[in-house]
């Protein structure tokens, strides 16, 4: 951990409550905090995860100690509050984040902070079964997939549909040319019927 590099700046935007913006060397960057997944904005206590990092960071100096970046161009490592707080162990630790397995393999200490907060029922943990954010983003791409096939349907089944209102009119159509046949005949039989009376 020693030898990864650390950089200083102020944060000016809080996204959520694992993603804000912060000025170093007069350019913003975008920060993700490593090992940890807050609920997405959408989510159950997504809100509450964003306005705690809010309260702790926004405007303030932090430090960053980098891991690396990820595919989103993102700076991503543990930010460091006054020197002392440690703040991808803080939202685990007060119920506000997951430890994020997937890509925190080396925090194996933070799976205890998470256990300790599911223990005492801080925040997120209050639920009986919250969703873990990664889940949550999956079924929220499967939905997404599957209303785009759909759409992608639709227009070949309105013009199915069209079509299917067209025939319906024109056998409205026939019947109706068929029973204007019928009343004719009809006059015409009553009309002879008539003039054989009068006769």
């Amino acid at each position: 951990m020693g030898a990864k590099p650390w950089m200083h700046g102020q944060v000016t935007k809080v996204s959520d409550g694992d993603t804000f913006h912060f000025m170093v060397g007069g350019k913003r960057q975008r920060v993700r905090l490593y090992g940890i997944d807050c609920p997405e904005s959408n989510q159950d206590f997504g809100d509450e995860a964003t306005r705690a990092v809010d309260s702790l960071i926004m405007g303030k100096e932090v430090k960053i100690q980098l891991i690396n970046t990820d595919r989103y161009q993102r700076l991503v490592g543990d930010v460091w509050v006054n020197d002392s707080l440690n703040l991808n162990a803080w939202l685990i630790a007060n119920g506000y984040a997951w430890w994020y397995k997937q890509y925190g393999k080396d925090r194996p200490e933070w799976e205890k902070l998470e256990a300790q907060a599911r223990r005492q029922k801080l925040g997120l943990w209050s639920q009986n079964d919250p969703t873990p954010p990664w889940e949550w983003r999956k079924m929220k791409r499967a939905n997404s997939a599957k209303k785009k096939k759909s759409s992608k349907k639709s227009p070949a089944g309105g013009k199915k549909g069209k079509k299917n209102e067209i025939n319906e009119i024109s056998e409205i159509f026939e019947l109706f040319e068929e029973l204007l046949a019928i009343l004719t005949q009809i006059w015409t039989a009553i009309k002879s019927l008539v003039a054989q009376i009068l006769s």
